[in-house]
């Protein structure tokens, strides 16, 4: 898969989901409308998923800036004790979240530029595996709550029986809690990576030797 395609699947996941709902509900409160246009409008009923496919990308692209600047940057403080609390002896530098979170990151690339090619490669790859399905999880998990609340008010605009309402509500509901517990395990992994990796960096005597870093 190249780098296009994955990254607009990443993307378009969410995006998706919410249109898949809306239109779950929709085919739910008129079924035989669409069953209809779907056997005598073919092509026009093809043209439509297309374009619904190309306007989820840019709505999945959305809830990523969403869940990010709520749950990744408001949060920084929290996510600096979850770093910090596995480094030995570790002193802060800045009284400022941001600028202290920035030093972090800097200590991170700056440790790992020193290891050899081999374990360099391997811990990037796998902190980039981490962070990029912390990101989908947490993207998904705002996904299915902007569909949940969508979906509530369709319901009430179209009087939707109450069992498709139940259905629909219960599984959005239950999605909700599955992927924000899987957003909040991978977040956690990937702290724990990180910190007991930099412990091991920094609290290393022969390689502490060998560098000068102020911490």
């Amino acid at each position: 898969m190249n780098f296009e395609t994955k990254y607009l699947i990443r993307w378009g996941i969410p995006g998706w989901i919410i249109l898949l709902y809306i239109i779950i509900l929709l085919t739910l409160n008129s079924p035989i409308e669409v069953i209809n246009s779907l056997t005598k409008k073919p092509i026009e009923a093809l043209g439509f998923i297309i374009a619904m496919s190309g306007i989820g990308v840019p709505l999945g692209y959305i809830m990523y800036q969403l869940y990010f600047g709520f749950n990744w940057v408001s949060k920084k403080d929290k996510q600096i004790n979850k770093i910090t609390s596995c480094i030995d002896n570790y002193t802060r530098k800045y009284s400022n979240d941001e600028l202290e979170y920035m030093r972090i990151e800097y200590l991170w690339q700056s440790e790992l530029s020193l290891l050899d090619d081999d374990k360099r490669n391997y811990i990037a790859e796998r902190y980039r595996h981490l962070i990029s399905t912390t990101h989908s999880m947490g993207a998904l998990a705002a996904s299915l709550f902007i569909s949940f609340l969508i979906s509530l008010f369709i319901i009430e605009k179209i009087k939707l029986g109450l069992l498709d309402s139940s259905i629909i509500i219960i599984s959005e509901v239950l999605l909700i809690g599955v992927t924000a517990l899987n957003c909040k395990y991978y977040s956690d992994l990937t702290k724990n990576f990180q910190g007991s990796f930099l412990n091991e960096f920094i609290n290393d005597e022969n390689r502490n030797n060998q560098r000068k870093c102020n911490i």
